[in-house]
């Protein structure tokens, strides 16, 4: 991990391994096979069959580069009920506060630079909810196999 991109002590960031949740390592695994001898998969080499038990649990979030911004392309619906609101098509940095948005982001910032996954182990701070202990993946995607343009995460909530 970069040592460049402080964490909040609600946020940790952590090499993808030894996951609490086996079906973060399963997505986990199968991200490697995707790739196979690539830095990174597609997004077209999943197949959303192979990902039916995963798909409400799911974010993909658009990178986008100079300026950098990530945007909500899709939020998996058990992550939207569990919330109570869908932010599909939105922007990190229009729909959270400048610190959150940091601390929401600080593992993507990550994975632009390093192309490889990360398990974060955290709290999500939720106005309606109170507070969410998560474990979840976040896994880059590549169109062209050196880009990230996409990152797929996969959460798992803790009751």
């Amino acid at each position: 991990m970069n040592n460049s991109f402080q964490q909040e002590p609600w946020v940790r960031i952590l090499p993808a391994r030894d996951f609490d949740n086996p079906p973060l390592q399963a997505l986990h695994d199968l991200w490697n096979r995707k790739r196979d001898s690539r830095p990174m998969p597609s997004r077209d080499d999943f197949d959303p069959l192979e990902l039916k038990d995963d798909l409400g649990w799911i974010v993909l979030v658009d990178v986008e580069h100079e300026p950098v911004r990530f945007r909500y392309r899709l939020i998996g619906t058990n992550i939207t009920h569990l919330v109570g609101r869908d932010a599909t098509g939105a922007y990190l940095d229009e729909l959270y506060p400048p610190s959150a948005e940091r601390v929401a982001t600080s593992s993507f910032r990550e994975i632009l630079q390093s192309k490889t996954p990360n398990r974060i182990l955290g709290t999500m701070h939720h106005a309606e909810k109170g507070f969410l202990e998560f474990e979840a993946v976040d896994l880059p995607l590549s169109a062209d196999g050196e880009t990230v343009d996409m990152i797929m995460v996969r959460s798992a909530f803790r009751p």
